[in-house]
């Protein structure tokens, strides 16, 4: 999602405002909003390392991620600097619609 931002803004991205929405994903201690900000962007895996946690000085909202998502990895040996990996759910945030079962079964039977 993020990366460098001179890539970023070679390939067209708007930078300015991905490095905005970057400290938000990272700052929002609202669970619903941050779950619609990672749907919004298609994102999947939240990652957390020693880095992430000390670039933003005690505000990562770590817990926040923890608290609806699944940890996929963590490295308690500390190998990876701390690294722990989070799985968002893919259900729909809330105030989304939820897709009927209907639905649901006919996509996987196309």
């Amino acid at each position: 999602f993020y990366g460098w931002s001179y890539f970023a803004w070679s390939l067209g991205y708007k930078a300015a405002e991905r490095d905005a929405l970057y400290k938000q994903l990272w700052t929002t201690k609202a669970p619903d909003e941050l779950k619609r900000l990672l749907k919004q962007n298609h994102i999947r895996y939240v990652a957390v390392d020693n880095g992430v946690r000390a670039g933003f000085k005690n505000e990562v909202n770590e817990m926040t991620v923890k608290s609806f998502s699944r940890t996929v990895f963590s490295d308690d040996e500390n190998l990876y600097g701390r690294l722990v990996i989070y799985e968002v759910p893919e259900a729909p945030a809330p105030g989304e619609p939820v897709p009927s079962p209907e639905k649901s079964a006919s996509k996987s039977t196309e």
